[in-house]
């Protein structure tokens, strides 16, 4: 069975919700929480949780909180073995602060303990793998060192973009990348080309397949998901849904994804699985819904109507 190596970021995520409207240069009331975060660390986790071996590499501080990042990774089964730990940087930590209503107000992050990540890690990473693996790696890491990864490796490589702004690390580097996953901004930054009928949905396609990607899939939220590769393209659209919590329904989806693959389901049953998990994750209070499994995936793809428009023409 294939097995699943991940690169990229593990950070501690704090958010404050307000209770009271914000007022600012003031101290507010507000419920503030502590938990684990960084796509990649998500990722790894969904992954694991959905039944794959995984190996996730990152860097860990030696503080307090690289120490409890490395410990709840061990415990959920993800071997950290290719990571490395560094005493000069201070944990990666992704601060948010949310108003009364949930909505974000404004996000911090310091997670230049990426920079410590060396070449020596990634060729370790990079030579334990074999052809029928997956290599995962987010855009936290510098373009240099994604570019390195990508051009090295010997296995399929997935990319989730991250944002429209780490996005553009990205650019030189999409011939190497097997399986791309941006959502639509992400898409539409990249290609310049807004995601506004079947016809533009076309077009981003044949521009990420131009670039050299074998497999595009492109998340619209409530507007579904758009896949795509040099023999089939479909456009995903389901019933809305009522979000509970819509961090990491981006992560679950890509992992489910990646699970479908190895699992030899087709481009259109991978998509329809990793749907149902992202749904099962968003309905959830927590990052990664540790209930994931095969019923729960499958219950939720079909109570949304998944319906598949072909954009072949």
């Amino acid at each position: 069975m294939s097995n699943i190596y991940i690169i990229g970021g593990a950070n501690i995520d704090i958010t404050g919700i307000s209770i009271n409207p914000l007022i600012m240069h003031d101290s507010n009331p507000s419920n503030i929480k502590i938990s684990f975060g960084g796509v990649a660390r998500n990722i790894a986790e969904n992954c694991a949780v959905l039944g794959n071996k995984v190996y996730f590499s990152t860097v860990f501080s030696n503080d307090v909180f690289g120490e409890s990042l490395r410990r709840d990774l061990i415990n959920k089964g993800i071997d950290i073995s290719l990571s490395k730990n560094v005493e000069n940087y201070s944990s990666s930590i992704y601060l948010s602060i949310l108003d009364e209503n949930n909505d974000m107000y404004l996000g911090m992050s310091d997670m230049q303990i990426l920079n410590a990540m060396e070449l020596d890690t990634i060729d370790n990473v990079i030579n334990k793998t074999k052809e029928e693996d997956i290599l995962v790696i987010d855009t936290n890491l510098s373009k240099e060192t994604i570019e390195y990864i990508c051009k090295k490796s010997k296995c399929l490589v997935v990319m989730d973009p991250i944002s429209t702004r780490k996005s553009l690390k990205v650019i030189d580097a999409l011939k190497y990348i097997d399986i791309f996953k941006p959502n639509r901004y992400e898409a539409e930054s990249l290609s310049g080309i807004y995601i506004k009928d079947i016809k533009t949905a076309n077009q981003n396609i044949d521009f990420f397949l131009e670039k050299g990607i074998k497999e595009i899939v492109i998340s619209l939220s409530e507007d579904g998901v758009i896949i795509g590769s040099k023999d089939e393209r479909f456009w995903l659209k389901h019933d809305s849904v009522e979000i509970n919590n819509a961090t990491g329904g981006g992560d679950a989806f890509l992992s489910a994804y990646i699970s479908g693959r190895i699992k030899n389901m087709s481009l259109l049953e991978s998509a329809t699985y990793a749907i149902g998990a992202a749904l099962a994750t968003i309905k959830s209070m927590d990052t990664v819904n540790q209930e994931l499994c095969d019923k729960i995936i499958y219950d939720e793809a079909n109570k949304v109507n998944i319906r598949k428009v072909s954009l072949c023409i």
